[in-house]
Parts: C-alpha cells; structure tokens; sequence
C-alpha cells in the first residue's frame, strides 16, 4: 500500500532529482523512493559492518579509534 508524503526541499535539490529522473526515464517520487531504499540499505550494511567492526576491536584489545586506525593501517 503506498503512502503519500509531502516534505519540502530546496528548489535546487528538487531540480536535480528532476533531471536526473528524466535522463533515467522515471518519475521524480521512483528517484526519492530509490534514493531512501538505498539510503536505508546503506544505513544497515553501516550499522552491521559497525557490530562486526567493534566485536574484531575487542577480540585484538583495540579500544580506541586511533588504536584501530593503527591497528589497520599495519
């Protein structure tokens, strides 16, 4: 079931989203409803990648962020 949602953007934002929707041959809400799938993928690949980054950390005795940055540039 789809939901409609108004939000405001800046003109500029929102003619770029028109351009490049009309290059991919779409509409401007498939542009906005692709870019939030992504954004939520990308935002659950970070969070996952944040857990299995933190268990690694424990695991070598790393406790900070410049111990890790260390740690990884070896």
């Amino acid at each position: 079931m789809m939901q409609t949602l108004n939000i405001s953007l800046p003109k500029a934002l929102i003619d770029e989203a028109d351009s490049i929707a009309k290059k991919q041959a779409s509409s401007r809400s498939e542009l906005i409803r692709e870019s939030i799938r992504a954004y939520i993928l990308r935002a659950k690949l970070l969070d996952k990648s944040f857990k299995v980054g933190t268990k690694k950390a424990k695991k070598f005795g790393l406790k900070t962020e410049e111990e890790i940055y260390k740690f990884l540039e070896r």
